[in-house]
C-alpha cells in the first residue's frame, strides 16, 4: 500500500462504498483547507490587532483611593478586576505628579508588568502590604507599533500584593526606597 493511498483504495470494497469514502475524504480535505484558511485569517487579523493595540483609550470611572508615601499623598485609580489590571494606565496621555494607579491583589506573588499601549513613562513600585519591596524607576513607554512579544516584562525580586504606578521620576524625587512604608486610604 502506498503511503499516499487512502486505505479504502488499498482494500477490496464494493464500488459504492469506495465512492462514498472517496467523497468523504474529499470533504475532509476541503474542510481541512477551509480550517487552515480560517486559522490563517484569524492569526493575520490578530497580528493586525496587536500592532494597533497602542490605540487603547484610557480607563475612566474606576474607584479611587489615596496612597501616602514619604509625606506625599497620591490620588490613585484602583484597578481591582483582571480586566482593569490588564488595561492599567494604557492610553493615558498624562499622569500628574500626585496621580497614580494601584493594583491590589488577593495573594502575594511576583507580578510582572509590561508597558503595552503605554504612551507615558512611569515608576512601578511593588509593595508587600505596606512595605516597598521593589521599584522600577523611569520605565519607558514603548515606541509606537512595538509588537507585544517585543515588550520587556518588569518583575519584582520579592512577592508583593500591591503595585503602585506613578509618574516617571516621582519615586526618586520624593526619596522613596525599598523598605519604606506607605499608608492606604482606599474606598473599595
Amino acid at each position: 500500500m502506498n503511503r499516499l493511498t487512502p486505505f479504502y483504495r488499498a482494500t477490496r470494497l464494493p464500488r459504492s462504498l469506495a465512492s462514498l469514502l472517496a467523497g468523504l475524504a474529499m470533504m475532509t480535505t476541503v474542510t481541512t483547507v477551509a480550517t487552515v484558511i480560517t486559522v490563517t485569517t484569524i492569526a493575520t487579523l490578530s497580528s493586525v490587532a496587536c500592532a494597533q493595540s497602542t490605540q487603547l483609550p484610557p480607563q475612566t470611572g474606576l474607584p479611587q483611593g489615596k496612597v501616602e508615601a514619604k509625606g506625599v499623598v497620591f490620588t490613585v485609580d484602583l484597578a481591582q478586576t483582571r480586566q482593569q489590571q490588564a488595561h492599567g494606565l494604557s492610553g493615558r496621555a498624562h499622569l500628574g505628579s500626585t496621580d497614580g494607579m494601584l493594583f491590589p491583589y488577593a495573594e502575594k506573588d511576583t507580578y510582572g508588568f509590561w508597558m503595552r499601549a503605554m504612551v507615558i513613562s512611569i515608576d512601578i513600585i511593588w509593595l508587600d502590604n505596606r512595605e516597598v519591596v521593589h521599584i522600577e524607576h523611569n520605565v519607558p513607554a514603548p515606541a509606537p507599533g512595538t509588537p507585544d512579544h517585543a515588550l520587556p516584562s518588569y518583575t519584582p525580586r520579592k512577592p508583593a500584593n500591591f503595585v503602585l504606578e506613578i509618574a516617571a521620576g516621582r519615586a526618586q524625587e520624593i526619596g522613596l526606597r525599598v523598605g519604606d512604608l506607605v499608608r492606604y486610604h482606599l474606598n473599595r
